[in-house]
């Protein structure tokens, strides 16, 4: 009887019959390559899907005239921590790529992954400062001018409101916290715009539900037929 040939010792340590077929190695190096691929690109993806968060976080307090009275700290550059997380924002905003595609390593080991990391925590500590802070870090008199000006924003923004007091609140809302909170440009413009609206709504809302004709109908026994 004819002895079986001798196995065959590979590189990568295992024994094998020499009838047994050798792993096709390109064939899975070329997979291995693809998943490392497709990992990293999705690393990059969850990684601006992080920076947009927080931006949209951040954006949550620039653009809503309520939070930034209720929370100045996070608009008052002469703080510390505000300041900080202004120049983490604009780092991270400066690194970001243009897409997700085309980079060799992680995104959490890129320049760019450690930016939106070190913005995250910057935003996270000047947000829990605001609000421990709120407005105690104003005198007393601001303080009030501040309470004041939330009164007047509660008034600018009540549906019950008619449209001459939501028109003098909004404009004594300027000047309450003018050298108090920067309030941006955009936001007031968002809130006169829907005061406008509210306007022309109430305009037109007295002549919405008149039936057509009913300005020229006659009185009764005049005009009519016999």
């Amino acid at each position: 009887m004819k002895e079986p040939e001798s196995p065959r010792f590979l590189a990568s340590g295992q024994w094998v019959d020499q009838d047994e077929e050798e792993p096709k190695r390109p064939v899975a190096g070329l997979g291995r390559r693809r998943d490392r691929k497709a990992r990293t690109q999705r690393s990059w993806e969850e990684m601006f899907a992080l920076h947009d968060e927080i931006l949209h976080r951040w954006s949550a307090y620039e653009l809503d005239p309520a939070r930034l009275i209720d929370y100045p700290l996070m608009t008052d550059l002469r703080e510390p921590v505000t300041a900080d997380m202004i120049r983490a924002m604009r780092r991270a905003t400066r690194l970001r790529p243009d897409g997700a595609s085309g980079h060799r390593r992680p995104a959490s080991d890129s320049e760019y992954g450690q930016a939106v990391h070190a913005f995250e925590e910057a935003f996270l500590l000047a947000e829990a400062e605001a609000k421990r802070v709120k407005r105690g870090h104003f005198s007393e008199q601001e303080q009030q001018r501040l309470q004041t000006a939330r009164q007047l924003l509660n008034v600018a923004t009540d549906e019950s409101s008619s449209p001459a007091e939501r028109q003098g609140a909004y404009q004594q809302l300027r000047r309450a916290v003018d050298g108090l909170v920067a309030i941006p440009d955009t936001a007031l413009a968002a809130l006169e715009a829907r005061n406008e609206l509210r306007r022309h709504a109430a305009d037109i809302r007295p002549t919405a539900g008149r039936p057509r004709g009913a300005g020229n109908s006659n009185p009764e026994g005049t005009g009519g037929p016999a």
